[in-house]
């Protein structure tokens, strides 16, 4: 075992996920925890275009609570673009909706399009989609005060390829 100081973090705050079924008020608790945190900085809600456009989507109960700062990002480079504007302008707290959008955005980033990877001899596409991942959560939980992600968790919900609900026969 050894001791860790945390009194000197940069950003001790927090980083949440919470997954459940669609339509179950995954971003409705993102939404709130950004409305309560916007009385103490900068928030901004994310959204990836798995979760909808700019018709519809999420970010219509998120202005619905008052705020007032949304991003669409639709590549990879556009989300970590992002995280560097939170980082340097110290935001309080930042959500994104869906974590499983993200995925498809590294896929597409790492893959030149979305679809399942391969591990051959010569390359362990698994592998690196996975650093990729994790590597961007943990910028991003160093990137802002606060940070929630939301995504889906069962059958029930939207596929991330096609943003419809997949058939019981599926």
């Amino acid at each position: 075992q050894r001791q860790m100081c945390i009194r000197d973090r940069p950003y001790a705050g927090w980083s949440l996920f919470v997954g459940g079924m669609y339509g179950s008020g995954k971003t409705t608790i993102l939404g709130d925890m950004l409305a309560y945190e916007q009385k103490r900085g900068k928030v901004a809600y994310v959204m990836v275009p798995q979760e909808g456009d700019a018709d519809k989507g999420g970010w219509r109960s998120i202005a619905g609570m008052g705020i007032t700062e949304a991003y669409l990002v639709e590549t990879y480079d556009d989300l970590k673009d992002l995280l560097a504007k939170f980082r340097k302008d110290r935001y309080q707290a930042v959500g994104v909706d869906q974590l499983c959008g993200v995925a498809t955005l590294i896929r597409l980033k790492l893959l030149g399009e979305n679809r399942m990877p391969n591990t051959t001899l010569k390359r362990n596409e698994y592998g690196e989609i996975n650093a990729e991942f994790c590597s961007f959560v943990r910028e991003w939980n160093n990137s802002v005060h606060y940070s929630m992600m939301v995504a889906p968790t069962d059958i029930t919900s939207k596929d991330d390829q096609t943003g419809q609900q997949p058939s019981m026969q599926d």
